[in-house]
């Protein structure tokens, strides 16, 4: 194989086939992560679609900012007290 070839290949030329490049590197991630039996998180999740869209891949460690902002290890108790009072 000419990695030439296979260079230019991976290269998305549209807006459309860099989403769904992304999106085929994705699932290899986390396929690759459950066939050795790792827990994958994924970081950076910053809408509620995203996030359900990872839950449906499989994903079930999810951070980023659409759960909550960085915070302290001691904001992070108090959040975490308010999401089990919430039932969350």
């Amino acid at each position: 194989m000419d990695p030439k070839r296979l260079i230019f290949r991976l290269v998305p030329k549209t807006d459309e086939e860099c989403w769904e490049l992304r999106d085929e590197i994705e699932d290899s991630i986390i396929g690759a992560g459950k066939t050795l039996g790792l827990k994958v998180v994924a970081e950076g999740v910053e809408t509620k679609a995203h996030a359900d869209l990872l839950r449906r891949l499989g994903r079930y460690y999810l951070q980023g900012y659409a759960f909550a902002r960085p915070m302290s290890a001691e904001s992070l108790q108090s959040w975490l007290r308010e999401r089990d009072s919430q039932g969350n």
